[in-house]
This record gives structure tokens, sequence and C-alpha cells, in this order.
């Protein structure tokens, strides 16, 4: 059962679908961020979040139509563009972009698969599109989580192209939010992160 279902223009999203939060009950570092499970919970989340970057010049969100608290959905704006997800390295970067942009404001996400993001290249805008495990008022060790989550995203892909350009990705993040104790984290695991990329290598002569 899918969480999202898009009609026309819209999308209707059920938070009580269980298929959101799979992969992170999977996570061998559930500890490092207070993630939520329960539907009115995710849904609070994102709607806060959603409401707070509407308007935002970098990072925005889909515009919200309806809230339906009893059955826990929401009707949102549909939006168009490319999901960052299938922009190779350039979606990486602007991945880093926003989540630079987003930590100078407190905010963190928990999920920052490049999935839950729209890049819209004629207003040069990103889009959160799912943001239900976002927090305001975040302590640095969750957002440097979200640097970290995402390293492990990208060494995913830069492993199938044999990119490691993991330094121009932080350095992206940097320009927009340039705490020392985030970075120091990030590329205190950045060398780990490295390691296993190229045990798996070995592991995969294919690769």
């Amino acid at each position: 059962m899918y969480q999202s279902k898009i009609f026309g223009n819209y999308v209707i999203k059920d938070y009580r679908s269980p298929w959101a939060f799979k992969w992170i009950i999977s996570l061998p570092f559930l500890v490092v961020y207070p993630y939520s499970y329960t539907p009115t919970s995710r849904m609070c989340r994102e709607i806060a979040f959603f409401r707070y970057w509407k308007n935002g010049k970098k990072v925005r969100t889909p515009e919200i139509f309806e809230v339906n608290y009893k059955e826990r959905k929401i009707k949102r704006e549909y939006v168009l563009g490319e999901k960052l997800s299938v922009m190779g390295f350039e979606g990486f970067k602007k991945l880093f972009m926003m989540l630079g942009i987003i930590h100078s404001q407190r905010w963190a996400l928990g999920d920052t698969k490049p999935e839950n993001f729209v890049y819209d290249p004629k207003n040069d805008i990103v889009y959160v599109i799912d943001a239900e495990q976002s927090i305001k008022n975040a302590r640095e060790d969750w957002m440097a989580w979200d640097v970290i989550l995402s390293l492990i995203f990208a060494g995913v892909y830069c492993l199938i192209q044999k990119n490691y350009e993991f330094e121009e990705l932080l350095d992206q993040y940097l320009r927009f939010n340039d705490s020392s104790y985030i970075a120091t984290i990030a590329y205190s695991n950045l060398h780990k992160i490295k390691s296993q990329i190229n045990l798996f290598r070995l592991k995969s002569p294919r690769l």
C-alpha cells in the first residue's frame, strides 16, 4: 500500500500507510535521530515543515489544500520537475545545498533520500515533497545525521559511477551552513564511508 496517490495536479497522502518508514526500521543508527512512527506525529511534522517553507526562495514545499486530521490524510499540490534521484551527481550537489539552507534555519529532515526532492529548473528551486520526519529547533547531532545519511546515499551512487568527489558535496553544504560541529562530524565519517565503499568494491569486481 503506497502512501501517496496522484490525481492530476494534486496528491492525496495517507499517513496510516506503513510503507513510508519500513526503510527506517532497518537502519542500525536509530538512536541518532528521534524518528516518529505514529501517523499523527508524522503528519503534524510534515504539515509544520510544508507551511514554514511554502514561500522559500531556493527551497520550497508543495501547497497544502486540505487537511483531514481524523483520517490522517492531506491533499497537496503535485510538483512538476525532476527528482534529484535521477539527476546524477548534480542532484546530490543540489541535495547538499538544500540541506545547508534548511539546517541554517534549525530544521532537520531525518529522511534525505534523493527521491524526496524535486528540482524545478525553470525557477531554480528544490521542492521538499516528503518531510514527515522533520523537526524544528533541531540539535546539531540530528542535523549531522542528515549529512551523514546523505553521504551514504551519495556513496552508493559514487560506487556505481566510480566518482568519489564527496568533498565537493560538503563544500556545497558549507556554503549555506558553516557549522563547524556538523562539518567535523561529516568529515570524520567521510573516511569511514569511503573505506566501506572501497571494501565493497574489492568484494564486487564488476563495480
